[in-house]
């Protein structure tokens, strides 16, 4: 997952380790509502499938985008 890699790329300051830490709480909860997916899947509920991977998706586009952000910003600052 490219989130868990991102993970590992990010700055461990003072803010960033608890940052971390929350955000590989969410990684582990996508992790798992995969995993409920498959389950709906396998029970035929289609939709209910559907609706779970849409939020899940959702929720890794965020932790993505933060995740780049604050990679970025830290190689902007470093440089200087």
């Amino acid at each position: 997952m490219q989130n868990k890699e991102l993970a590992t790329q990010a700055p461990k300051g003072k803010e960033g380790v608890a940052a971390l830490e929350a955000i590989k709480g969410d990684i582990s909860l996508i992790e798992a509502s995969l995993i409920d997916v498959a389950g709906l899947v396998l029970q035929d509920q289609l939709i209910a499938a559907l609706d779970k991977v849409k939020a899940t998706k959702e929720k890794a586009l965020e932790i993505n985008i933060e995740l780049n952000e604050v990679i970025a910003k830290y190689a902007r600052n470093k440089r200087k």
